[in-house]
């Protein structure tokens, strides 16, 4: 795992945010709406992930909703994809919403992203439904949720941890 620094994101991370949101995204949130956001005007908050040159390599966008805490967004550069990144990005805005007073996390995933669904699912988060034509091109969405604050042990990580193996 790479170990980041976890830390608010200011306005002069825009460029990264954006370079980083283009890499993974098929319909890119706009430069404008990181602007805004940054100057604190989405009621958003901005999670950064530092990597050990000070190079920024992930995001995660946050926003409490109806007393849950709602992931907007979760990006990694491609060159720290598979690192733990997202992890401790995760681990660090579920942190958040505990602080907040939050008692789950909520997220919607394209239904086509089979990556971020496994991701989610290993990690104990639930699929509560799907959305119809949620996104901008029509595509379906599901809601997930996992309950704060978060055991983010993915399967995998706790056999080895124990020395069993599974088939």
């Amino acid at each position: 795992m790479l170990p980041v620094e976890i830390r608010f994101c200011r306005p002069e991370d825009q460029a990264a945010l954006v370079e980083i949101e283009a890499q993974g995204q098929p319909f890119p949130w706009a430069s404008g709406v990181f602007a805004q956001d940054l100057r604190g005007e989405g009621g958003v908050f901005y999670l950064g992930a530092q990597a050990p040159k000070g190079v920024l390599c992930g995001f995660a966008v946050g926003r409490v909703e109806r007393g849950d805490l709602l992931l907007l967004n979760l990006g990694v550069h491609l060159r720290y994809r598979r690192q733990g990144v997202g992890l401790q990005l995760l681990a660090a805005l579920g942190e958040t919403g505990t602080y907040l007073g939050c008692h789950r996390l909520r997220l919607h995933v394209r239904f086509s992203n089979e990556g971020a669904r496994q991701f989610y699912g290993d990690l104990g988060f639930r699929r509560l439904l799907r959305i119809p034509a949620y996104y901008e091109d029509g595509e379906d969405a599901e809601e997930w949720v996992g309950a704060l604050p978060l055991s983010l042990v993915r399967p995998e990580a706790s056999a080895a941890a124990s020395g069993s193996e599974e088939g």
